[in-house]
């Protein structure tokens, strides 16, 4: 009996090796800003776990300043940040999407199919942190245009920019996978002209390859987000 014990024990060892090696098995560690936290990943994840059941997935939310400066101290797989990311020790493969404007229902322009800084002058803004990406683009948007922002909350996420204009608090601009994320809340997206670009990096260790486990889920980030 003890030795059938270990010869199962064994090949229980070698099944796991195998699938771990084919990428069907295994610890996946993602670190990413709170939008692809939010907005990004939950489906992706669960997509990526439905097809591997002995696969685990380990979520580490910090500020994009913060990610892009774990590696490569810390122990992840992939990260996700916005862009610039510093590239001296990572691999970053870079996404662009252009960002809609959200408002609320029963907004006054929510009839409108298209909307400029023009229609939206004077309209209550629900303005993204100064520190993010977008606001330096907003900025030259409406000041290329000569009306004002009024701005009248602001707010470090992009889920809160789309909870504050689901309450009715004002118009807000965000990337197409958070307003879809929030359309439940009734948001009504409308493209937003001049364009104005979201732009993420997908980044893993320059000295290492991506394990089997890795490779996979970038495939699927590279889907996503290039489609």
């Amino acid at each position: 009996m003890p030795r059938r014990r270990g010869s199962w024990a064994r090949s229980i060892a070698c099944r796991r090796t195998a699938q771990i090696r084919e990428g069907q098995a295994g610890r996946l560690a993602i670190a990413s800003h709170p939008w692809a936290a939010i907005s990004l990943l939950p489906r992706l994840v669960s997509q990526f776990l439905a097809e591997r059941p002995g696969v685990s997935v380990r979520m580490i939310s910090r500020h994009s300043d913060v990610v892009s400066q774990l590696l490569p101290s810390e122990t992840f797989d992939i990260g996700i940040a916005e862009l610039p990311i510093d590239e001296a020790s990572v691999t970053v493969a870079k996404y662009q999407m252009r960002c809609v404007a959200i408002l609320p229902p029963r907004h006054a322009l929510a009839s409108r199919k298209l909307l400029t800084p023009a229609l939206l002058a004077g309209h209550p803004m629900v303005a993204p942190a100064r520190a993010l990406q977008l606001p330096p683009k907003i900025n030259a948007a409406f000041a290329a245009t000569g009306v004002p922002i009024n701005a009248v909350v602001e707010a470090e996420f992009l889920a809160s920019l789309c909870g504050l204009v689901a309450a009715g608090t004002g118009w807000s601009l965000v990337d197409p996978l958070s307003a879809e994320s929030f359309s439940h809340l009734g948001l009504v997206a409308r493209p937003f002209e001049p364009a104005i670009l979201y732009e993420v990096g997908v980044f893993h260790r320059r000295d290492r390859e991506p394990s089997m486990l890795a490779a996979a889920f970038l495939e699927l980030l590279e889907n996503k987000l290039a489609a």
